[in-house]
């Protein structure tokens, strides 16, 4: 069984292809001043796309799976071994994790 800091970055690495990028547009002053080619409009800074939140967001919600896991695995890990009923574990494993997603 995999350990936590593995299993987060496990999650965090199925879920990387969804970050989004800073939005840029070949007119550069409607471009999000953090995109890599930047910003024309010098008046704007930080993000002003939203890619930032998206992406601490997804982050966030990485963390949260990869906790819930953890918990299901450390909660129910002599049943997943086989000492107990495989359906019984599923169902321990699921209502583990929405307890820890909650949270």
């Amino acid at each position: 069984m995999p350990d936590a800091p593995d299993l987060a970055a496990l999650v965090a690495g199925v879920l990387a292809p969804f970050h989004i990028p800073h939005d840029y547009c070949e007119d550069s002053w409607y471009s999000c001043p953090m995109a890599e080619e930047g910003c024309a409009d010098d008046s704007k800074h930080g993000c002003t796309c939203g890619a930032d939140k998206f992406n601490a967001e997804l982050d966030a919600a990485s963390a949260r799976i990869a906790k819930g896991i953890a918990a299901a695995l450390d909660a129910h890990s002599g049943e997943l071994a086989g000492s107990g009923s495989e359906t019984r574990a599923r169902y321990a494993g699921r209502r583990a994790f929405e307890e820890a997603s909650r949270g």
